[in-house]
Formats: C-alpha cells, sequence, structure tokens
C-alpha cells in the first residue's frame, strides 16, 4: 500500500525554512511564528491579505510612489504621520512591525492597538 502524499508546506512555512527561522525560533513550527520574525515577503502577505493592511499609490506629499498603510488610517491622507499611520518602505514597515511585536494573532498593527 502507498504512502498518502505529503501535505504542501504554508506560504509561511515556506518563508520561514528558507530563512531559517525555525533554527532560530527553539524549533517552533514556521506556521506559528509571529509576523515579526519572517521575511518581509511572507510578513507583508500576512498582512495584507489577513490583517487589513493596503499598499496604496502615494500622493498629497506622503513622500514616495508607493506605501504601506496600517488599517484604520484616516480618510484624509493629509493628516496621516509617515512611520505611525502608513510606511514608505518594506524596511522601515518591518521595523516597526519587530519594535511593536506584531505577532499576527493579538498584535496586528491596527491603528486601534496603539
Amino acid at each position: 500500500e502507498k504512502p498518502p502524499p505529503p501535505v504542501a508546506a504554508t506560504k509561511r512555512q515556506k518563508a520561514a525554512a528558507l530563512a531559517g527561522a525555525a533554527e532560530t525560533d527553539d524549533d517552533a513550527s514556521p506556521s506559528s511564528l509571529p509576523l515579526y520574525k519572517l521575511p518581509i515577503g511572507a510578513m507583508w502577505q500576512e498582512l495584507r491579505h489577513t490583517h487589513g493592511w493596503q499598499y496604496a499609490k502615494g500622493h498629497g506629499g506622503l513622500g514616495g510612489d508607493w506605501f504601506y498603510a496600517r488599517p484604520g488610517a484616516a480618510a484624509d491622507r493629509s493628516t496621516w504621520v509617515e512611520g505611525v499611520d502608513y510606511f514608505t518602505s518594506g524596511e522601515a514597515l518591518q521595523a516597526w512591525c519587530r519594535d511593536h511585536r506584531i505577532d499576527g494573532v493579538e498584535r496586528t498593527g491596527a491603528l486601534d492597538e496603539r
């Protein structure tokens, strides 16, 4: 009798494996790693698809052509503060997520979590 086919790894598991995260996180399951420990690509996909973050074209003095916006940011972009309401680079977003321990479970980065 043939064994069942292997279960496909989740995107988070694949990203964590590529980053070596499982080896550096006391052998935790990659699917259980907090978002702030994932590479920026995997972190962003989770923030965007699961937690309401947006990637939008900048205008009106927001610096940069594109930016990452937190869920709950005001509709009036003129009131936004860089590093609080939005981020102009993946590196800035990733650093902020690490500093604020955005894990994707208890903390998702929404403005009401300040």
